[in-house]
């Protein structure tokens, strides 16, 4: 995330982890625009990996909903929820390919 400098011209990583630190850092238009783009391209990016990935594991489509949403609202929480969630796939394809080579 790109850290706006304060007033004196030196950036206060200390407000970055408060809810009223990135309220501030938002608030200026030269943070809202790069901050906003990296939001936006990790959660695009991740919930495209996500359903990447639960298709060639075979997780149901149906649950990975809630971990989508999840991961555009608040992306690092979705991906944690994906990866609890796949814990009980296989792997599909990879898995079959796998298991071939070891049969033969």
């Amino acid at each position: 995330m790109m850290i706006a400098p304060s007033e004196d011209g030196a950036p206060d990583f200390s407000e970055m982890f408060t809810l009223e630190g990135v309220s501030k850092l938002l608030a200026k238009k030269s943070a809202a625009l790069p901050c906003w783009t990296h939001y936006a391209a990790f959660d695009l990016w991740v919930g495209r990996w996500i359903a990447t990935d639960a298709m060639d594991r075979g997780v149901p489509q149906l649950l990975l909903i809630p971990c989508l949403f999840l991961c555009m609202m608040v992306g690092p929480i979705g991906l944690v929820a994906y990866f609890l969630l796949r814990l009980p796939f296989s792997g599909g394809k990879k898995a079959t390919a796998s298991r071939k080579s070891k049969n033969s």
